[in-house]
């Protein structure tokens, strides 16, 4: 069972979404729940992942998990940005 609650810190009216942890019930926020699309609404039900190891870790299981295209270019241009600075402070 979800709920819905809107995150009060958010510029960009991101929710917090929360599941009921399968031991006891409690709610709990869902990793990856802003990220669900479409939103979920209170009361539906999504698929999830529990951790066995710790039942209190619990992930969204239809969430695109991967790295986006631009973030291996990014993370590229900044290693080569920083490979320039090392070696322009080395050979004089």
């Amino acid at each position: 069972m979800v709920t819905v609650e809107e995150d009060k810190w958010s510029k960009y009216d991101d929710v917090v979404v929360k599941v009921a942890r399968p031991s006891d019930g409690k709610a709990i926020e869902l990793d990856g729940g802003n990220d669900l699309r479409p939103r979920p609404r209170e009361g539906d039900r999504i698929d999830v992942v529990v951790d066995p190891q710790d039942p209190a870790i619990i992930i969204a299981a239809t969430v695109d998990w991967s790295t986006p295209w631009w973030g291996y270019l990014l993370g590229a241009i900044i290693t080569v940005i920083i490979f320039g600075i090392g070696l322009a402070i080395l050979l004089p």
